[in-house]
């Protein structure tokens, strides 16, 4: 058990005995991964459970240092949780094998327990860094119609739930029935945010989830689980007083798991196509 917050460092080491390392960093997520002067490539941490869902859209980009060399020695402090055997923050330290320029360029907190794993296997071994699966985001400047359309195309098929916020202005999820939902749409306003993401599932999202998950992890929820998500229009001006709705969509019909691409349920896959199909003829 921690008596104290101090750091405790480990300079990261593949099993090989490399220790120059290029450097992948999704800052926002922080999501790494990084890769020897051999080609092989590991992920830091946890980051195992997040990266290929994140590569889908961009490839992060290597880090270089400001005297242009993109190796680097690594160092990660960990930061313990006084009164437990766990750590609460990873810092991830670089060195520049080149002019010795040392940066923190990431810390990561840790609301999990137990965190022991992340001591003792800092990075996993990544055969296949950039795989990819069939990933579909529809999106654009739609009549309102249109997008409205699409909503209720959904609703005849799937159950249906929404982020919303309450009249304590507080958000909350729910399942609604088809008018409840164009009930709740239609008291947004360009001013007014009532509902915050859709989601139509293939089964109950209770079975997937509790009261408690995270806004990160139902923004995701629909990468691997059989879910549509519907995003709140943005508001984008345009000329003058005028402005337009930006509508977006978001669904696949494959998901990956321990690096292998993997389909979804033959039917969802299936409405997923007629999905696809259907939006493009109306949003023409």
């Amino acid at each position: 058990m921690f008596q104290t917050e101090d750091l405790i460092s480990k300079e990261i080491v593949t099993q090989d005995y490399e220790d120059e390392f290029q450097i992948r960093y999704i800052r926002y997520e922080n999501v790494g991964l990084i890769t020897t002067r051999s080609g092989k490539s590991y992920l830091i941490l946890d980051s195992i459970d997040y990266w290929y869902d994140l590569i889908q859209d961009k490839y992060p980009a290597k880090q270089k240092c400001r005297c242009k060399n993109d190796y680097f020695k690594l160092c990660f402090n960990y930061i313990p949780r006084i009164g437990t055997d766990d750590y609460k923050a990873v810092e991830l330290v670089s060195c520049c094998t080149e002019c010795r320029r040392q940066r923190k360029f990431g810390e990561i907190n840790i609301d999990y327990s137990p965190t022991v794993q992340l001591f003792n296997y800092p990075i996993t071994y990544c055969k296949q860094p950039k795989v990819k699966y069939k990933l579909q985001s529809i999106n654009g400047y739609w009549k309102e119609d249109a997008f409205y359309d699409l909503i209720s195309f959904l609703s005849q098929r799937l159950l249906i739930y929404s982020q919303y916020k309450t009249p304590e202005k507080k958000w909350a999820m729910k399942r609604f029935d088809a008018e409840e939902l164009k009930q709740l749409m239609m008291a947004d306003g360009f001013n007014h945010m009532s509902y915050l993401r859709i989601y139509f599932s293939m089964k109950p999202l209770e079975e997937l989830f509790d009261e408690t998950l995270s806004a990160k992890g139902l923004k995701d929820l629909w990468r691997k689980a059989e879910v549509i998500q519907v995003n709140h229009p943005l508001i984008v001006a345009g000329c003058g007083d005028t402005y337009r709705y930006f509508y977006s969509i978001d669904c696949c019909s494959e998901y990956i798991d321990a690096w292998q691409v993997k389909k979804k349920g033959e039917a969802f896959c299936g409405l997923i196509k007629e999905f696809l199909q259907y939006s493009k003829e109306r949003t023409k």
